[in-house]
């Protein structure tokens, strides 16, 4: 496993691998970096925005893409060469990189306080999810 910060206090958990809660999750990044450090991860997030683009960035996009984010700015770059900047997105490419790792990352969409109850998840067995896996 990776060394997160909260590595010790998260590897005290289950010999079958520490199971992490991710609540508000927003497009994944803290729950893929989790899921990819070994752990069984299930984020949540409310924001239907958030859940449409993680789905994208998760299970549809299988190449970087080039963006050009201040090309329409002038003042703000100190040389021409700035201007142009292409970073690619997203990097790392998480659904390729959970694929090839075998990992899997759930998330649950709603309200994590309708959703989550004092004494453990209180969820249908048809609650909405997005789960990204092989």
């Amino acid at each position: 496993k990776a060394r997160l910060p909260l590595g010790e206090e998260l590897s005290a958990g289950s010999q079958a691998g520490p199971r992490v809660l991710v609540p508000g999750s927003g497009l994944g990044r803290l729950a893929f970096e989790l899921s990819m450090a070994g752990y069984d991860v299930e984020g949540n997030e409310y924001s239907s925005i958030f859940l449409t683009i993680g789905d994208w960035l998760f299970n549809r996009v299988e190449a970087p893409l080039p963006l050009c984010p201040m090309s329409h700015i002038f003042s703000e770059n100190r040389k021409l060469s700035d201007q142009y900047f292409e970073p690619s997105v997203p990097s790392p490419l998480p659904g390729p990189g959970m694929r090839a790792a075998g990992r899997k990352l759930r998330v649950v969409a709603g309200d994590f306080v309708g959703l989550y109850r004092a004494g453990g998840p209180a969820l249908p067995a048809d609650r909405p999810k997005l789960e990204h896996s092989e």
